[in-house]
């Protein structure tokens, strides 16, 4: 993976996506584990020919910690009832298959790692309600993990007030003060800075991925939801950017999240705008609405296509009308795929996905995602227990420990992790092009 900022080089690996619906429902995660904590032996002395009595110490080995407190519990405030359940169903149910591998391998220092659900239904006033609720139960959360930006942004206060990381698997925007607020720790990259990354490969790449045209240069039509996250990405720095890159921006259409509606003449306008390039800062069914009447309108050849990096998750593609109209669909991604058969982490969670009895549609970037920062929080609760005194840890200690990671891999190669400047946000991507439904390949 690179810098985003940095330059963009090739090399391919594969992505499998299959076509399925999500359904089932997350069960409860309350699992135990195997004791196996570390504990500092004592000396032996130093002097064993010294005749003068030392006083017994009492203390208790640095690392030992106190087992008596029972599981340690994470809350989590999710969503499997609304329209976004399907891209939301398969964090969660990762979420509790990866507590069960922690907890039988040994959980959290010897602690069982407990998950605590509460359902929102989409609404953020029942995640803000949630939220108190455990506040009000629990004197010592150590942090909550949401998966909307929005419900994330929703809790800041309370969370501000009671030192409570929040643990953002949302998408990201891009306003600043949600990418570098203390409390509030998110994993994907914002979408201005995705759509500069497609950009710039756009250019360093059109003499290869160049559509049949006229001529070869690139004008750009942008079609996004007409509410914050689809208007996101095209900023006034990326549109002086469009301009130092000498890319034409010849159409923007905007419409709104709910719709499936047939956008035909959208497209229609594009190519008589003169547009060979679309960027779609949607998801679900957004580039499928896209991809699906491109070809009806036999208009895909001239257009290359792309989007931002939760375009690669398996319920976008659930609403193509033909699995061939993924081919050439390009989209960032800061995580690798199950099918990057040379990265570590994946051969585990692949392997986790294959032994949880899940369905095709929990193949997603989103259970990659959840997984990983699973991973990344049991890591961070360790050493927050390590540097204890007596094992008691609260919120703040969760955060000292984040807000100090610096370049820290994830399940050594799921991604990478560096918090220590202020920024909450992941900063490195690389680019996938999609393959027929077979997947997408990783261009370096």
């Amino acid at each position: 993976m690179k810098k985003i900022f940095g330059n963009f080089s090739s090399s391919i690996i594969i992505l499998i996506l299959l076509l399925s619906a999500c359904s089932s429902n997350p069960e409860q995660v309350v699992v135990t584990q195997i004791v196996n904590t570390p504990i500092n032996q004592g000396a032996a002395e130093e002097n064993a020919f010294d005749s003068t009595p030392e006083p017994i110490d009492t203390s208790q080995p640095e690392n030992l910690i106190n087992l008596d407190e029972g599981p340690i519990t994470i809350y989590h405030i999710g969503d499997l009832t609304s329209r976004f359940a399907p891209y939301n169903a398969p964090a969660i149910r990762g979420l509790e298959d990866w507590a069960q591998v922690i907890n039988n391998e040994d959980g959290i220092l010897g602690h069982e790692l407990v998950l605590d659900y509460s359902e929102n239904g989409g609404d953020v006033k029942e995640t803000i309600s949630a939220f108190e609720k455990i506040v009000e139960n629990d004197n010592n959360p150590l942090m909550v993990v949401v998966y909307q930006t929005e419900h994330a942004e929703a809790i800041l206060p309370i969370a501000r007030k009671n030192e409570i990381p929040v643990i953002n698997l949302g998408i990201m925007p891009v306003q600043p003060e949600f990418q570098t607020e203390d409390f509030l720790f998110n994993f994907y990259v914002p979408y201005d800075e995705q759509l500069s990354f497609f950009l710039e490969f756009l250019v360093d790449n059109w003499a290869e991925i160049n559509p049949v045209t006229l001529d070869t240069g690139i004008r750009l039509a942008y079609f996004a939801w007409e509410d914050f996250f689809g208007q996101s990405a095209l900023t006034a720095g990326n549109r002086e950017l469009l301009e130092s890159l000498g890319i034409q921006l010849v159409a923007e259409e905007y419409y709104l999240p709910s719709s499936v509606e047939n956008i035909s003449n959208a497209v229609v306008g594009a190519w008589y705008a003169g547009a060979n390039v679309i960027y779609t800062n949607t998801y679900m069914h957004g580039p499928a609405l896209i991809l699906n009447n491109l070809n009806r309108l036999v208009l895909r050849d001239f257009f290359v296509v792309g989007g931002p990096s939760p375009t690669l998750d398996i319920t976008s593609y659930s609403y193509l009308e033909y699995n061939s109209y993924l081919e050439g669909f390009y989209a960032p991604s800061p995580y690798p795929w199950y099918s990057d058969e040379n990265n570590i982490a994946i051969h585990l969670l692949k392997d986790n996905l294959e032994n949880s009895d899940r369905t095709i549609a929990d193949n997603s970037q989103k259970r990659i995602l959840a997984q990983g920062v699973l991973e990344l929080l049991v890591f961070t609760i360790e050493e927050a227990l390590l540097e204890s005194e007596g094992g008691k840890i609260n919120g703040n200690s969760i955060y000292a420990i984040l807000e100090n990671l610096e370049g820290y891999q994830v399940m050594d190669s799921l991604f990478e992790i560096d918090f220590t400047d202020g920024n909450r946000t992941l900063n490195v991507m690389q680019m996938r092009q999609g393959r027929d439904f077979l997947g997408f390949e990783l261009l370096e």
